[in-house]
C-alpha cells in the first residue's frame, strides 16, 4: 500500500467524526499533544523565526505558538487535503498548503528558519527508517536554523504494530553519518511522556 492511502486509512476515518482535533489527529489527549507542542517550542527561541510545520493536521501547533508568540511567522503544510480544508477553516488568517513536501520541491533552500514536524513518523509504514532519513535530509535544506520533530520511543510500554518505534541512539547516529557540514549539534528531549521523544537539530 502506498505511503499516502496508508496515511488517509488512518486519518480520514477520524475526520468523519464529531471528535476533538486530538481525538482525530491520534493524540491520546488534549494534555499529552500540547506538551508535545511545548516540548517543541521551549528549547528554541523562535522570535523572530519563520516557522515551517509539516504535518500540520487541523494546526494546532499554531495554537500553541499564538500563546506564546503574538504574531507567529507560520505556514502549514500537510499532504491531505482535508486536513487543510478544515485547518484553513479554524484560522482563515494562517497560510496552509496542500502539498507533499517529499515529492516535489516546493520550497527554496534556507527558506524558513525552523521546521517543526510532529507525529508524521509514527505510523507504521514499513519504510519508516528510510522515511525518516530522507525527511531529515529535506528538513536540512529547507530550514537554516533549527529542525525538530518528535518520534515514538523503542522502550514505550504501549506498544502497537499500527505505529513504528526508533531508538534515539540509532536516530542520532543516523543523522550523524550524513555527514551534513551544517549541523552544528543534535539534543535529544526524553522523559516527558512515556511514549516518545524529540529530536532537535541546530545548525551553523
Amino acid at each position: 500500500m502506498k505511503k499516502l492511502d496508508i496515511i488517509k486509512n488512518y486519518y480520514e476515518p477520524n475526520l468523519n467524526e464529531n471528535l476533538p482535533d486530538y481525538q482525530i489527529l491520534g493524540w491520546e489527549s488534549r494534555e499529552a499533544q500540547f506538551q508535545r507542542f511545548q516540548i517543541l517550542t521551549d528549547n528554541i527561541e523562535l522570535n523572530g523565526h519563520k516557522i515551517l510545520d509539516v504535518g500540520c493536521g487541523l494546526g494546532s501547533l499554531l495554537e500553541h505558538l499564538k500563546d506564546i508568540h503574538e504574531s507567529p511567522d507560520y505556514t502549514g503544510v500537510d499532504i491531505l487535503e482535508h486536513m487543510i480544508e478544515k485547518a484553513r477553516i479554524s484560522h482563515p488568517e494562517a497560510d496552509f498548503r496542500h502539498l507533499d513536501i517529499f515529492a516535489d520541491k516546493h520550497f527554496e533552500d534556507n527558506q524558513f528558519n525552523t521546521l517543526y514536524s510532529s507525529g508524521i513518523f509514527n505510523i507504521n509504514m514499513g519504510n519508516n527508517h528510510d522515511f525518516l532519513y530522507d525527511a531529515i535530509k529535506i528538513f536540512m535544506k529547507i530550514a537554516d536554523k533549527h529542525i525538530v520533530f518528535n518520534l515514538l520511543h523503542h522502550n514505550s510500554p504501549d506498544l502497537d504494530e499500527t505505529y513504528y518505534y526508533f531508538s534515539p541512539e540509532d536516530v542520532v547516529k543516523m543523522i550523524e553519518d550524513m555527514n551534513d557540514d551544517s549541523l552544528k549539534s543534535i539534543k535529544i528531549v526524553e522523559h516527558y511522556l512515556k511514549n516518545d521523544f524529540t529530536i532537535i537539530l541546530e545548525k551553523y
